[in-house]
């Protein structure tokens, strides 16, 4: 039998022989990868102790945890996090590494990104593990199963395999490659998958360029991305690997849902436009444009040869008067290598301004911008207000453009284990459709705008909630409502504060042609049912009643009759939704768990 890559480290995760795509399994994470963030950590480590009673997690040798953001803090809530993340780090023997860098770099440059290991984090951005052959997930509030058991539920994703073939030319980066793939193949086709990417142009990239890539699957929709361990990657894990693992290799003959062939030899370097990182453009385009801001960092670009590129361009000369340039390195081992070789100097000579490596730049915590100006960014977001792909790869800002033209990928589905069944349990959706969010591949967080997402006051975060769509959205919204979407609802790094505030509004729940993964996991983890129903944005209309009829598994408009199936969930996120949320459907299972064991230990015992 011949299997990919993520079937073959899957399957030694779950200790069994082989696993398939599709496959419901118990996997036991070798890593567990974290940030101090509100609402994150900080609930992972109250809920384990007091929903679940662990007063200490199963094999904290696996755990790591990184202060990145909020770095160095600005406010005292900000630094009593950090003190609950460091006494929490102390009381578990969890190792916490805190102002050496971004967690995702750090933790490559740590051991954690081991060929073959199997790692999990809340953050999808973990994918670019990937470069080094080490399956790396965002399980988002999942995760927290990680921090009660051993193992934890999933599905064994499908794989697509790309091959990037042609001749790089001068000026094109990684981030330009990457982008391009999303172009070409779109936002929404490798939803749910993992990606093994492959081919000439990645046996020749540096391993900082295949992280850039692989830390940026979410914006293909995928789960993951994984490159097969080469010479370079083995040398970088020989000194650093934290365990001992053989390297995974796919099979020649594994099976794949899709194998995709893209020759960049005619790319040349891009932007991409604001408000998606799907709205990706040629460069050319938006020369002379005027700029007031840069930022070259993040978790994505802010390495050695992006550094490296910036030097070279700006080398005995200087930034125009006015222009605010942020310079942000990854992390302080490479900030410590940038000065060494001179790097540092060059831009501060040439009116760069440089900080110590943080996440704060990505979302606006520092260095935000104000109306009517534009900023030219490495960032991993690309929405209005915050920090948006090397300089001058993408454009945070909101000059005048019209979307591409629509392209329809063919609808790629999970494969997983489905049944349809009468849900009696499930929460009633019968209510009016208050918005109908006609864009396919929408970023949720613009639902409340990016510069909002840091508000964590309900009632503030309630009152700005549609906004710049609706300004009566918030008196007019009632209990029960309901929100319809497009294909590929959720794109981008999703946060949780636009979901948070619909439901304090009294959202009941989405209705959309399909989710993305990140946006899917983390809203189903919340109790919150998002049902994907292919035809239901264009039957449509604002203030339609809807019902969704669990029994016959359609979604019905009460004003025009027409029923529309929808695609049903696997047994672990119905169960979810069935509890009210992942944290009371974890203490169910693990609670028949250990009946089921004491009842075989029993049995065994007569």
């Amino acid at each position: 039998m011949a299997y990919t890559m993520t079937e073959k480290i899957l399957a030694r995760a779950a200790g069994v022989p082989a696993v398939r795509a599709g496959d419901e399994i118990l996997a036991r994470p070798d890593f567990v990868i974290a940030y101090d963030f509100p609402g994150y950590t900080d609930v992972f480590f109250k809920e384990a102790k007091e929903e679940f009673g662990v007063d200490k997690v199963p094999s904290p040798e696996r755990f790591v945890l990184f202060i990145d953001h909020m770095v160095p803090a600005a406010a005292p809530k900000e630094e009593e996090l950090h003190k609950i993340t460091r006494a929490w780090g102390k009381e578990q023997g969890v190792p916490v590494h805190e102002r050496e860098g971004i967690g995702h770099q750090v933790s490559a440059e740590l051991g954690y990104a081991t060929p073959g290991a199997f790692a999990v984090h809340f953050d999808g951005h973990v994918s670019q593990l990937g470069a080094f052959g080490t399956l790396a997930m965002g399980a988002r509030k999942s995760v927290l199963e990680t921090f009660v058991s051993e193992r934890m539920a999933m599905v064994v994703p499908g794989t697509v395999k790309i091959e990037i073939t042609g001749t790089v030319q001068p000026g094109v980066m990684a981030r330009d490659i990457f982008h391009h793939l999303v172009r070409v193949l779109g936002p929404s086709s490798c939803r749910f998958k993992v990606v093994e990417l492959c081919g000439p142009v990645i046996d020749a990239m540096s391993i900082e360029g295949r992280q850039t890539i692989c830390g940026q699957a979410m914006f293909l929709g995928a789960t993951t991305m994984l490159i097969a361990p080469d010479a370079k990657t083995l040398e970088h894990a020989a000194t650093r690997a934290k365990i001992a693992l053989d390297p995974v290799y796919p099979d020649a003959d594994a099976v794949y849902d899709r194998v995709v062939t893209v020759d960049v030899s005619g790319l040349a370097p891009i932007v991409v436009a604001p408000p998606s990182p799907a709205n990706t453009r040629d460069l050319t385009e938006y020369a002379g444009t005027e700029v007031h801001m840069g930022y070259l960092g993040s978790c994505a670009s802010g390495r050695l040869e992006d550094l490296r590129a910036a030097a070279q361009v700006l080398k005995g000369r200087k930034i125009k008067p006015g222009f605010q340039l942020h310079v942000v390195p990854t992390s302080q081992a490479i900030m410590s290598q940038a000065a060494s070789e001179g790097l540092i100097s060059t831009l501060v000579d040439a009116g760069a301004f440089i900080s110590s490596s943080s996440c704060d730049y990505c979302y606006g915590r520092i260095a935000t911008m104000t109306d009517g100006q534009r900023a030219v960014s490495t960032g991993t977001l690309n929405t209005p207000v915050a920090w948006a792909a090397p300089i001058p790869k993408s454009s945070s800002a909101t000059p005048p453009w019209s979307p591409p033209p629509p392209w329809k990928a063919a609808s790629p589905t999970r494969a997983l284990s489905r049944t349809r069944r009468c849900a009696m349990s499930l929460p009633t959706l019968h209510g009016r459709a208050a918005w109908v969010f006609t864009e396919d591949d929408f970023d949720i967080d613009l639902i409340v705008g990016i510069k909002n997402i840091k508000i964590t006051d309900i009632n503030e975060l309630a009152a700005v909630t549609m906004s710049s769509y609706d300004p009566d959205f918030a008196q007019t919204v009632a209990k029960g409502d309901l929100l319809v979407g497009g294909e590929n609802f959720g794109y981008g790094h999703p946060h949780y504060p636009a979901m948070r505030a619909m439901r304090h509004l009294g959202v009941a729940g989405v209705v959309a042609e399909s989710f993305s993964p990140g946006f899917f996991r983390g809203e189903i983890s919340m109790g919150f049912p998002l049902i994907a129903c292919p035809g239901i944005r264009s039957a449509t209309q604002r203030w339609d009643s809807l019902q969704v009829d669990w029994a016959r598994g359609v979604v019905v408009n009460e004003r025009t009759g027409v029923a529309l199936p929808f695609e049903p969930w696997t047994s672990t996120e119905r169960a979810t939704i069935e509890a009210g949320g992942f944290t009371p459907y974890l203490q169910a299972r693990l609670a028949r768990e250990r009946a089921q064991t004491a009842a075989g230990a029993a049995g065994k015992g007569a």
